[in-house]
C-alpha cells in the first residue's frame, strides 16, 4: 500500500507539534544569592557609614575638639576681711600667788581675792591679728597683812595701762574663739602709791555673738616700801583670773 507525499508530510506535521505540546517548560531559577552579601555585622557598618557624621558634644568627651582661649586670664587679688573698730569689756575675779612672802609685813602665801575691770579699743585693720589698747583697774575683796598695817577689802587699788594682741578664730565677724596676750604698766594708788609691770596671757570663748566668757594667766612684779634694812621690796605674783566678756563692734 502506498502513501502519498503529501499524506506524510502532514502526519509528520502533526506528530512534531504534539511533542512540543507535552514537553514541561522548565520553571525559572531562583536568583543565585550575590557571592558579595555582606557578613554579619557588615549592614550595621554600613547604615553607620550612611549616616551623618556626630559634630560638637555628640562626639564622646575623648574625640572632641578642644577650645584653646589664648586671653591672659585675670589676675584677683583675694579680699582682705576690713576689722572694724571695736570695744571690749571684761569683768573678772582673780586669785594670786605671790612668789616671794615678807615676813615683816606679815603676809600670806596666797594674797587677796581681787575684783578686775578692763576696757580695750581695739584698732581697725585688715589683718588676723587685732591690737588694742587697754585700761584696767583692780581692788581686793580681802583683808591683807596684819590688824595694825594691813589693808581692808577694797582699799587698795590698782590702775594700769597696756596693749594687747589678740588672735580671732572662727567666724569673721564675731569670732568664737580669742587667743592673745597683753603686756601692762600698772599704778598702785592706795594705802601707798607704788608701781610695777605685768604680763599676760588670755584665751576668750563667746557662745553669743557679743558675750564670752574668758581666763587670764597674769606674771606680774610690784615694787614696794623699802624694808627694815632699806633695801627696797620686790613682789612678784602670779596670777590667775576668769570671768565674762562682751564684744561691741564699732560700724561707721
Amino acid at each position: 500500500m502506498r502513501f502519498s507525499p503529501l499524506i506524510v508530510a502532514i502526519c509528520l506535521l502533526a506528530s512534531s507539534v504534539s511533542g512540543r505540546a507535552q514537553t514541561p517548560t522548565p520553571e525559572a531559577a531562583p536568583p543565585a544569592e550575590s557571592s558579595a552579601a555582606a557578613p554579619e555585622g557588615e549592614p550595621d557598618r554600613v547604615a553607620s557609614a550612611s549616616a551623618p557624621a556626630p559634630e560638637g558634644s555628640e562626639l564622646p568627651p575623648e574625640m572632641r575638639r578642644q577650645a584653646f582661649d589664648d586671653t591672659e586670664p585675670v589676675r584677683t587679688e583675694p579680699v582682705a576681711v576690713h576689722q572694724p573698730w571695736r570695744l571690749v569689756g571684761r569683768l573678772g575675779v582673780g586669785g594670786t600667788l605671790r612668789m616671794v612672802v615678807h615676813d615683816e609685813l606679815q603676809q600670806e602665801r596666797l594674797a587677796p581675792t581681787y575684783l578686775d575691770l578692763t576696757g580695750a579699743v581695739v584698732l581697725p585693720s585688715v589683718a588676723p591679728l587685732r591690737h588694742s589698747i587697754l585700761v584696767s583697774a583692780a581692788a581686793n575683796l580681802g583683808p591683807d597683812g596684819s590688824f595694825l598695817t594691813g589693808v581692808d577689802p577694797f582699799h587698795q587699788w590698782v590702775f594700769g595701762v597696756g596693749y594687747g594682741l589678740h588672735v580671732p578664730f572662727g567666724r569673721p565677724g564675731a569670732p568664737t574663739w580669742l587667743v592673745g596676750g597683753h603686756v601692762a604698766g600698772s599704778v598702785v594708788v592706795s594705802p601707798d602709791t607704788t608701781w610695777g609691770a605685768e604680763l599676760g596671757i588670755d584665751g576668750a570663748y563667746h557662745f553669743l555673738a557679743g558675750v564670752g566668757a574668758y581666763v587670764e594667766l597674769t606674771a606680774s612684779t610690784f615694787f614696794g616700801a623699802e624694808d627694815r634694812a632699806g633695801d627696797l621690796m620686790v613682789n612678784p605674783l602670779l596670777s590667775l583670773e576668769v570671768g565674762l566678756t562682751w564684744d561691741y563692734e564699732v560700724l561707721r
